[in-house]
This record gives C-alpha cells, sequence and structure tokens, in this order.
C-alpha cells in the first residue's frame, strides 16, 4: 500500500505483523549506513504517522507503530540491512526481532522465501540475525536466532545490619504514590480479553481488601476532543457492549455534573501537532477502560 509523508513524498511498502504491527518500505531513496542515523530517525519518524493519518491499520484498527527500511547490504552473505525505528522515536541496533518476523512473512506472503530457508537480516550497525520459518496451518511460525555477548557481571550483597536490604518499606503502596488503575483495552481481541480477566480478577478480590488499600470503584472518563475522538469514543463503546462490558457516553452538561472540577483551560482546548494528539489518544484510549459511565476500578494496593 502506498503513504503520503508530508515533506517527503509517497511511499509503497507492505503492512505485516511480527509481534508488533511494521511499515515495511524497500523504496525510499536514502542509504542505510551509520553515518546517517539522525537522518533516517527523522524521516522514519515523519512517516510513521502517515498510514494512521490515512487510515491504514494492523488488525482491529492497531496503530501501526514501528517502520522498517530495507536495502541492499555491503556485506557477502547478507540478504538485506535494514533500519527500524520503535515508538518513542528510538531506533533498534539489532535486526529487531519482530522486524524480521515480520519481514519473514512478506517474504513468505511474497513467495520469495520457502519454509525452512535461512533469511540474513543485517541491522543498521551491522549486527546480524538469521530467520527462518514454518507453516502450521494458515500460521507463520517465525525462528530468529542470533548472537548476544556479556558486558559486565555484577555481585549483590545484603549485609544482614542493614534495615533496608530488601527494600524500602513506604507503608501506603507498591510506589509512593500506591496508586494504580485497572483498565480495559481493546486494541485487540487478546488485549480485550486479558485486560477483562484482570479487571474481574481484581473485583473478586476488592471485599478481602483492607480499608488502607484504598480500592475505589472511581471509574474512568474519557473526554473526547473532536468529532474524530467522538467517533472512537462510539466504537470503544460498541466493543465494550459487544464483549458484555457496560458503557455510555455522555454529554457536556451530564460531563460536568460527574466531574464538576474538570478544568476547561485554554491549555485543552488548543489544537496540537498531529504526533501529540496521536499520543493523547492513545493514552485516552487505553484509559477508556469500563469506561464512560464510571464502572472501572481504581486501586492502591499496599
Amino acid at each position: 500500500m502506498t503513504v503520503e509523508v508530508p515533506g517527503h513524498g509517497s511511499f509503497t511498502g507492505d503492512v505485516a505483523w511480527g509481534g508488533n504491527w511494521f511499515f515495511l518500505v524497500a523504496e525510499h531513496g536514502r542509504e542505510l549506513v551509520p553515518a546517517r542515523i539522525a537522518e533516517l530517525t527523522a524521516f522514519t519518524d515523519a512517516m510513521r504517522h502517515a498510514p494512521h493519518a490515512q487510515g491504514i491499520t494492523g488488525a482491529d484498527g492497531a496503530y501501526v507503530d514501528h517502520i522498517e527500511l530495507f536495502a541492499d547490504s555491503p556485506t557477502p552473505g547478507i540478504d538485506s540491512r535494514n533500519f527500524v525505528l520503535c515508538p518513542g522515536s528510538a531506533y533498534d541496533r539489532s535486526p529487531c526481532g519482530t522486524g524480521t518476523s515480520a519481514k519473514l512473512a512478506c517474504l513468505a506472503a511474497d513467495g520469495l522465501l520457502r519454509a525452512g530457508e535461512t533469511w540474513r537480516q543485517e541491522s543498521i550497525i551491522g549486527s546480524v540475525f538469521k530467520g527462518s520459518y514454518a507453516m502450521d496451518g494458515d500460521a507463520l511460525i517465525p525462528t530468529i536466532t542470533g548472537h548476544a555477548h556479556v558486558m559486565a557481571e555484577g555481585r549483590l550483597v545484603f549485609d544482614p545490619r542493614d534495615p533496608f536490604a530488601r527494600g524500602i518499606p513506604l507503608h501506603g503502596g507498591a510506589t509512593a504514590a500506591g496508586m494504580g488503575h485497572l483498565v480495559l483495552v481493546n486494541d485487540s481481541p487478546a488485549e480485550f480479553a486479558l485486560s477483562r480477566l484482570s479487571r474481574a480478577l481484581w473485583l473478586e478480590l476488592a471485599p478481602q481488601l483492607r480499608p488502607r488499600d484504598a480500592f475505589f470503584r472511581c471509574g474512568t472518563l474519557w473526554i473526547a476532543e473532536d468529532d474524530e475522538e467522538l467517533a472512537a469514543a462510539r466504537a470503544i463503546r460498541d466493543d465494550f457492549a459487544a464483549g458484555g462490558i457496560g458503557a455510555s457516553l455522555v454529554d457536556q452538561q451530564t460531563l460536568r455534573d460527574i466531574e464538576p472540577a474538570i478544568n476547561q483551560s485554554r491549555d485543552a482546548r488548543r489544537p496540537a501537532d498531529r504526533g501529540r494528539r496521536h499520543r493523547l489518544r492513545t493514552v485516552r484510549r487505553a484509559m477508556a477502560a469500563d469506561l464512560l459511565a464510571g464502572r472501572g476500578a481504581h486501586s492502591r494496593v499496599a
């Protein structure tokens, strides 16, 4: 599929899953050498938001958050060199295990690599993974091998006279803030099932918790900033309803009644750049929990 990257032009590549969602591009016009890492990082960071902006997603609407560029390697015996950008604008110094798995899936789909054959993938700094795959019905099972080297060894010493040898008792929770939020996430059916199970187990445990554990059924609000986010909220509500989880949309006045302290400052209304807006949407979506009706669970566990 082809995406338009603002300031750079159009690029065609594959979207594939290898443990993360990748947009894999071979025709990009860039030289994949260590001296150009800063340039490659800026270029792929611009490309990373393009698929989502143009409605291209992984399964179940998952965000394609990794970019993988390919080029021929100057190293004899190597099939390809890559540059992989991960979320947070960090590049992978390895050939990337999930990225190589995604590449194997593309090669298999294109008939360019048979089951059992080896693909040698080189990273931007020259490290190499060997990848192969086997088929289990319709599922492709990748195998990735490489080398790791011991860089250091450490020795921990526990003095029996040290009252803090096993940690610092805070008497208020797992952290100084002692706060956590139980939420439901529905970026994929697996995440939804796992987070729903986690919430159910906490609710089962709740009657046994002490008052000092500060377990509250306070719920979670997702405040939609624009029509796009409101449409996403409706989709989340429908997904939850299909999974037997109650959630509802509330209008502006009801929201004020539920949370009168919500600050409607100009900062909350100020337009943000697309990258920041995506990150905010991701956080809000992850916090969608049992969602807008307020049936989630907020906990602090000692």
